[in-house]
């Protein structure tokens, strides 16, 4: 039997990236013989799971075509890899007073394709899972994240001095950072659904077995244990993860929208300020001109003891008409901003 192993082993090129399912079926040499205890030496023999019990793997039991058939798998941990996904199917038909190998080889080989077709559903189901908790650390890790920013955010709004590009800064973290949540969202979404999806097939696939291969739909219904183990733990866990990582998408929205409403009142109120000290120094240029230009007519050129007004008084007066002015305009100006605010 280890020798077996090793020579399928051997042809495993490249590794499987959904798991392994095997297939172990033979014949009983006796019809005395002890069926279950000839299945826990093949299993013990083909030495497949690390830390292999016999108690703690057998997932099912039951018969089919005349076999005894078990069903034992040693499932991923949450934070394992796919590769940790170890499952294997023993079939042992009776002896029966020397039935042919030949026509039990020709039930395997019938059976053989719909198996194919029941472990690829049954391992992209465990796949996708698998896939969905490294999905979930990302989150959960976003997460931490996220409350962090909400930890900051009102220490920066309500600083001494507010700090606009810092707040800026931290908009472009929020938006970098939701878009990343919210691929990581959607994936795991879509791994649920690939897992509810895969569960319908095999369920189908059993009952396909079981018209096209036995008597009845049902008789090959003691491998839906592991449909049942998906639903309750899979699924349930899945939804679980859904509707607690959800909020935090929705508060991270709500963030960049609170920021964004806050950068555009910063921005206001500069452009304000801003238009206030244009006002001001417009109307400070428009004095000093007409000052200027009011006493220049009574420069005279070259200076007499009649000239008053000499070119550099001129200059003064109009600089200082044109402060005084851009003083008052501005006072007035952010009177008015009040009073509209």
């Amino acid at each position: 039997m280890a020798a077996l192993k090793d020579k399928i082993i051997s042809r495993v090129n490249p590794p499987a990236s959904l798991g392994q399912s095997w297939l172990v079926w033979g014949q009983l040499t006796a019809d005395d013989q002890d069926v279950l205890e000839t299945a826990k030496n093949c299993y013990s023999k083909l030495n497949l799971f690390p830390n292999a019990k016999w108690e703690i793997d057998l997932q099912t039991a039951g018969k089919f075509l005349g076999a005894d058939v078990y069903e034992l798998w040693c499932p991923p941990g949450d934070r394992g890899n796919i590769e940790q996904n170890y499952h294997v199917l023993i079939c042992l038909f009776p002896y029966n007073n020397a039935q042919q190998i030949g026509d039990i080889s020709n039930k395997v080989a019938n059976l053989y394709p719909h198996l194919l077709q029941l472990f690829l559903y049954r391992n992209k189901v465990i796949s996708s899972y698998t896939k969905s908790r490294q999905l979930k650390a990302n989150l959960k890790e976003a997460s931490r994240i996220i409350k962090e920013i909400f930890t900051q955010l009102p220490l920066q709004v309500t600083a001494a001095k507010f700090d606009l590009k810092q707040l800026q800064q931290t908009l472009v973290n929020c938006l970098t950072i939701c878009s990343m949540y919210a691929q990581h969202f959607s994936a795991l979404e879509e791994q649920e659904n690939t897992i509810k999806t895969h569960l319908e097939n095999y369920k189908r696939r059993l009952e396909i077995i079981g018209k096209d291969m036995g008597s009845d739909a049902q008789d090959f219904k003691f491998m839906a244990k592991f449909s049942d183990f998906a639903r309750d733990k899979y699924i349930w866990q899945m939804e679980a993860d859904n509707r607690s990582l959800s909020p935090n998408l929705r508060l991270l929205e709500n963030a960049i929208e609170t920021i964004e409403g806050i950068i555009e009142i910063e921005r206001a109120k500069s452009d304000r300020a801003l238009n206030v000290t244009i006002g001001a120094a417009g109307v400070g240029i428009a004095t000093s001109g007409v000052v200027a230009s009011t006493y220049a007519s009574q420069i005279k050129s070259p200076a007499s003891d009649k000239n008053t007004w000499a070119a550099n008084d001129v200059f003064a007066l109009s600089i200082g008409s044109g402060i005084v002015l851009s003083l008052v305009t501005v006072i007035l100006l952010k009177i008015i901003n009040r009073k509209r605010r």
